[in-house]
């Protein structure tokens, strides 16, 4: 769902509603921790997107179709689906409360307490790197190597 824009009235060059949804409905965003900006930018991301499925019917309507569209009719979202859980997954510094500044932590609690006030849980993970294998490509795949 990454850099797939949702369109509505409200927003005519649409958002980004996550980078990924997982199968029972919960947003997921993933950044990298460079500095307070982008961290800053990701949790208004996350806000907006939040409020714009809980609040705006044609937000809903127009994601369900990019959902539709996306897992080519493999993976539907209902027609009255409002998020109830945001997964922040963060990689990049240390742990998520040494790595971003004070500014961006205190957007991150305004983050939370909107999400809340919506009826929508917010969760954080940490992404380390890994050289473990988490799947398998099916042999009919064809992979491209460099």
């Amino acid at each position: 769902m990454d850099h797939q824009m949702i369109l509505t009235e409200l927003h005519p060059r649409g958002f980004e509603a996550c980078d990924l949804l997982h199968r029972d409905g919960t947003l997921i965003h993933v950044k990298h921790l460079d500095d307070s900006v982008s961290a800053s930018h990701l949790f208004n991301q996350v806000i907006v997107a939040a409020e714009s499925l809980r609040r705006q019917l044609d937000a809903v309507k127009s994601f369900t179709v990019r959902v539709d569209k996306l897992s080519e009719g493999s993976f539907s979202i209902a027609t009255d689906y409002e998020p109830r859980r945001v997964i922040l997954a963060f990689s990049g510094g240390g742990s998520v409360q040494e790595s971003i500044f004070t500014f961006s932590k205190i957007t991150l609690a305004r983050c939370a307490q909107r999400l809340g006030d919506l009826g929508v849980s917010l969760e954080i993970a940490r992404l380390t790197e890994s050289n473990d294998i988490i799947g398998e490509i099916p042999n009919e795949t064809e992979v491209a190597c460099p």
